[in-house]
């Protein structure tokens, strides 16, 4: 067995590859001590950190950094088939059923010496809630269906980049317009309820202190108001945050093409390109029967989602 000059284990590289130091920041407060007496140290959870950013010099960008925290954050293996070759988890974390929405299952396989690699529904023949079809698809299959796209989509730029970047626009604010003046008309009357609330609550207090309302009733209507009023905060909240990531989303098409631009053809996939460029990829119940048997495959881009002109594909491929 090989020395480890400096005993750096899978435990050691996982650790340095999620210290946010390395952006350039100071992370304070990791951990505690349980008392005055007890001097053994206990993990702080990370909403407890102090993050001072940019207080020296980053010696990693903020999307690489995040492209491998996603990366880190799914599992790869599987016992039975770890680390042998050929059966590794390209897609880990990525592929979604399009019908009940939750992650397909990598299920590595070999017969006879042949890989049989698939992915399917982990919803399927749950006796809860279980979803009504496997979405089936052979690992091959949908590395020769991505591999495809992202040779067109990359053939297309190269052709053509001011058309594509066109494309990308009016699509963006197609959808950007469709959203952000539903949510904000939904923001709008939230906002315009939750002041309408205070200005009850304020009433009711001054029916209670001129005799007009029992303590009784002025606590359980306050309460009622107070309730409703902590919901549309919420919502508030949740509406301001998302339209603040729809206008940033103007911004991520540069985002997308700054990282397609750098491939002039597409070798292999490897994991690295594939959490590069997708953002997830989502599997539709087949339609059809035998040959005429077509499965519905969309690809979700970081930064710009699903583009539009795409198709769906023959299931040729994913028997």
């Amino acid at each position: 067995m090989e020395k480890l000059p400096y005993f750096w284990t899978r435990e050691t590289l996982s650790s340095i590859l999620g210290r946010e130091e390395y952006l350039g920041h100071t992370v304070n407060l990791r951990t505690r001590k349980k008392s005055y007496k007890d001097k053994r140290k206990v993990d702080n959870p990370k909403e407890d950190w102090l993050i001072f950013k940019n207080t020296h010099e980053a010696i990693i960008d903020q999307e690489t950094f995040d492209i491998v925290q996603k990366m880190r954050s799914h599992k790869r293996s599987n016992k039975r088939y770890k680390n042998r070759i050929g059966h590794e988890n390209l897609f880990a974390g990525l592929v979604f059923c399009g019908t009940c929405g939750r992650k397909h299952y990598f299920c590595p396989q070999e017969k006879n010496g042949l890989n049989h690699d698939h992915y399917k529904c982990s919803g399927y023949r749950k006796p809860i809630d279980g979803c009504e079809n496997p979405h089936y698809i052979q690992k091959s299959a949908l590395i020769e269906i991505v591999s495809d796209k992202l040779r067109q989509t990359i053939q297309e730029i190269h052709f053509d980049k001011e058309a594509f970047l066109k494309k990308l626009e009016q699509q963006s604010q197609a959808q950007f317009t469709r959203d952000n003046k539903r949510q904000r008309q939904q923001l709008e009357k939230d906002e315009y309820r939750s002041k309408e609330i205070d200005r009850i609550i304020q009433k009711l207090y001054e029916d209670n202190l001129l005799g007009k309302i029992s303590d009784e009733r002025f606590v359980k209507l306050s309460q009622t108001y107070e309730e409703e009023q902590q919901q549309l905060q919420s919502s508030i909240s949740d509406l301001t945050e998302k339209l603040a990531k729809q206008e940033e989303d103007n911004l991520n098409i540069s985002k997308f093409m700054a990282r397609i631009s750098k491939y002039t053809e597409l070798p292999d996939l490897t994991v690295e390109i594939v959490n590069e460029l997708i953002d997830k990829i989502v599997i539709y119940k087949p339609t059809g029967t035998k040959r005429n048997r077509i499965i519905q495959i969309d690809i979700y881009y970081n930064f710009i989602g699903k583009l539009n002109n795409e198709k769906s594909e023959s299931d040729e491929l994913t028997r």
